[in-house]
């Protein structure tokens, strides 16, 4: 019997990580199962009611709440190796985009970039490389993805996987000052005439239930999407506050302690 772990096989390799998350595991294996990845099809269980052996689809719809520095850039990075056709993440900022291309390239991923301002040339050079099958990962943002030439042109190609990154700028932004975060669902629900229908996965690190409300009518709207959320407690992350007359004099005492009176996490020092 085969016992090879693939997903632990492909982080060791490519991001010489040892050990997935549980909570990676579990929504790196929904998107693998969601888009019929090969090895990853959806199993038979037991029906509790039946008692008959029934196969229970995979949600397409995801959205991951994950505290920062729990890995959620790797729960959309790895799929993309198993992931037949495209993936696609829409970031809000363009330094978000320059970052997360130079981990894809780290990661032995060749990413292409679509934002605006880029020469023609440059633009059908990605396409081909798409067509050519050298590209399956594409980082934009939502301004760019969304012309109506961007969305006709993604539609002839098999896409796998839309990631809509950073998912809380969709309500925070969305009703002031970037009114294209409104329109993601023709990205999202785009492709619901055709046989093939990406996976579409949400993440953020935080994001209260109106946002989470906000944000289902918006990406998801008609659906109901996965939700899964890790508990935002940093049981490592304390924080005090201290009522001075003289912060320099609070910091320097601070800095200069030692034992219990150390400064070993963060303070806030408000004067009066």
């Amino acid at each position: 019997m085969d016992t090879r772990d693939p997903l632990h096989d492909i982080t060791k390799e490519y991001f010489n990580i040892d050990y997935l998350f549980p909570y990676q595991r579990l929504v790196i294996s929904n998107i693998l199962e969601a888009a019929g990845a090969e090895g990853f099809t959806h199993k038979s269980e037991k029906n509790p009611v039946t008692g008959e052996y029934e196969i229970y689809d995979t949600r397409s719809n995801q959205i991951v709440i994950l505290p920062t520095g729990a890995g959620k850039s790797l729960c959309f990075m790895l799929p993309a190796f198993l992931l037949p056709g495209l993936t696609i993440v829409v970031f809000p900022l363009l330094s978000l985009i320059a970052d997360q291309a130079r981990r894809l390239i780290e990661a032995g991923i060749n990413p292409g970039i679509l934002r605006g301002g880029q020469r023609i040339a440059e633009r059908d050079k990605l396409w081909q490389d798409v067509k050519d099958g050298s590209i399956n990962f594409i980082l934009t943002n939502p301004e760019t993805i969304l012309k109506p030439n961007m969305l006709s042109k993604l539609k002839t190609f098999t896409v796998s996987h839309i990631v809509i990154d950073e998912t809380h700028t969709v309500s925070e932004w969305g009703d002031t000052f970037r009114p294209v975060y409104l329109e993601l669902s023709k990205l999202t629900c785009g492709f619901e005439e055709l046989d093939t229908q990406p996976v579409v996965t949400a993440f953020t690190a935080t994001a209260s239930d109106k946002i989470l409300g906000r944000v289902k009518e918006i990406v998801f709207p008609g659906k109901s999407p996965e939700l899964i959320a890790a508990n935002p407690d940093r049981p490592n992350i304390s924080y005090r506050v201290i009522h001075t007359i003289s912060k320099n004099r609070q910091l320097i005492e601070l800095l200069t302690a030692s034992g219990d009176e150390a400064c070993g996490f963060p303070v806030l020092i408000f004067s009066r």
